[in-house]
């Protein structure tokens, strides 16, 4: 993909890749109307959130102690304990699940600057604006490569707030992320799919039989052999390809110190790289308001929580300790 202008989801959907800043919404310290174009688009771009000496610590650190480390770590794709993995440029490929679980005291130092990111004042902030509370953090993932590209999905197909809808998601830009380094991409105003908003009306029989697909898969998607939920996203895959043909994504420009916030019915994914030399450093978290429950493949999940910078953070076990490093 040259820099600039047309790429393709992994359904072959069209995705307009940004090349140069847009005024895609209000700045976030404007926290009425940046919380009002959330509500209206689905989404919104909050540049310059983090402090870049923040996103600079962070990755020196990831490079410094995660790269080099040799023991087992929790990966997004297969939720299973794994080494790393590297790409033939050297760069890791398998995503790290739930950084706040990373207690190794190799890794400490990674892993509290990468709270301190998700955990941020500013963060809070926004999120308080966004839920109408205060947030606490259920989810983490860090990537540095991103060897296959993401399929589209919604987030509530596999978690969401008890109120559903509620939960919000971000993606945090820790380096300039190129064009060709796999770019998150994100379909505005997808929130109003399956409504009789005049947009999406005519789709609404097929956002149905989308919703009844996926319905079907993450009831028992934690169940099935790997062989048969494959096959699933593979159908996903051809609806959407078939259903949303007539429609487009957008891929922000994301520089170092940005996030984008959604909710957990937008439609979103990530493209497959084109350009194997460059990286995509990034954190992505996920969050709920303090008074609403965790919802994992349709039913309620505990909760193991602790403080991190006045956020509660959701463990995958109980802690053995409530000590923070």
């Amino acid at each position: 993909m040259e820099p600039g202008l047309i790429a393709k989801t992994k359904e072959g959907l069209t995705v307009h890749v940004e090349t140069t800043p847009s005024s895609d919404g209000p700045d976030w310290r404007d926290e009425e109307a940046f919380r009002s174009h959330y509500r209206a688009h689905g989404y919104a771009v909050a540049r310059g959130l983090l402090p870049p000496e923040l996103t600079d610590e962070i990755v020196a650190f990831f490079r410094a102690e995660v790269k080099p480390y040799r023991g087992p770590i929790l990966r997004q794709l297969s939720v299973r304990m794994e080494e790393n993995k590297f790409s033939p440029e050297g760069f890791m490929t398998n995503t790290i699940l739930s950084v706040q679980d990373l207690t190794a005291e190799e890794l400490k130092n990674f892993r509290r600057s990468s709270l301190e990111a998700l955990t941020h004042e500013r963060v809070q902030r926004v999120l308080k604006s966004l839920i109408g509370e205060p947030a606490r953090c259920v989810e983490s993932m860090y990537f540095e490569s991103n060897s296959r590209g993401t399929i589209t999905h919604p987030d509530h197909h596999f978690m969401d707030a008890s109120i559903p809808g509620e939960m919000v998601a971000a993606w945090y830009a820790l380096e300039d992320i190129h064009p060709g380094a796999g770019r998150f991409y994100i379909m505005p105003d997808s929130h109003l799919l399956g409504t009789d908003a005049p947009r999406f009306a005519h789709l609404k029989r097929f956002y149905e039989e989308y919703e009844a697909l996926s319905l079907k898969t993450t009831g028992k998607f934690q169940d099935n052999a790997s062989e048969i939920n494959a096959a699933l996203r593979v159908e996903h895959s051809r609806m959407l390809g078939r259903g949303l043909a007539e429609l487009s994504f957008y891929a922000p420009l994301m520089r170092k110190g940005d996030v984008v916030f959604w909710g957990s019915r937008v439609l979103h994914g990530s493209l497959k790289p084109d350009d194997p030399s460059r990286t995509r450093n990034s954190l992505t978290a996920h969050y709920i308001g303090c008074s609403q429950g965790y919802v994992q493949y349709g039913a309620p999940a505990e909760l193991y929580l602790q403080d991190v910078n006045g956020m509660p953070v959701h463990h995958l076990r109980p802690a053995r300790s409530q000590r923070e490093g």
